[in-house]
């Protein structure tokens, strides 16, 4: 415990991390930018969002029900919000995905700070990490937005984590980290 302690310690100072975070975020979005004057995609899109009646219709609940055979409740209420939100704007659906891939660049850049990394490469690896063509696909496709909520809920529970065991037991950390772990399964 205590050399997982001391590895925290030798962790560049936040101030570093800036730059290296600017210019990953600023490459991924030039380069993702394209996608957002995409339509929806013919192959899931339309099943999982345009036309799914959980998601277009007003109640919340019925996403919650067991029975059903894709069950992903946490898709179902992000898709359910932008709905709300929006109706069905190709546009802003594909701008949502967009901004959870930026928030999962920002917690991987982060936390490779956090291991003590090479300042010089985490822009480089986050922006190959997240420019690879299984993550275009979760931009340019509204139905893989369950890729990028997995992604978002599991690069939290491992930032918790990292700041949790650098302070005494905490059960309130433990039950955080643990839904966070679960909503991103």
């Amino acid at each position: 415990m205590q050399e997982v302690t001391q590895a925290h310690e030798t962790a560049p100072a936040q101030g570093s991390l800036w730059i290296p975070l600017a210019l990953s975020l600023t490459c991924l979005l030039a380069y993702h930018s394209t996608s957002l004057l995409n339509e929806f995609v013919d192959f899931d899109d339309p099943v999982v969002f345009l036309t799914n009646p959980l998601i277009n219709g007003p109640e919340i609940w019925p996403m919650f029900d067991l029975s059903k055979l894709n069950w992903r409740p946490v898709r179902d209420l992000s898709h359910w919000l932008d709905f709300q939100l929006h109706g069905h704007n190709p546009f802003l659906s594909h701008l949502h995905n967009l901004i959870l891939l930026l928030i999962c660049a920002c917690s991987v850049i982060w936390f490779s700070f956090r291991l003590g990394l090479s300042r010089r490469l985490i822009p480089l690896a986050a922006f190959l990490a997240f420019a690879h063509p299984t993550q275009v696909e979760s931009i340019a496709w509204v139905s893989g937005r369950k890729d990028l909520l997995a992604a978002t809920f599991a690069f939290a529970a491992l930032a918790l984590t990292d700041h949790a065991i650098r302070r005494p037991f905490d059960i309130k950390a433990v039950i955080l980290i643990s839904t966070l772990t679960a909503l991103g399964i």
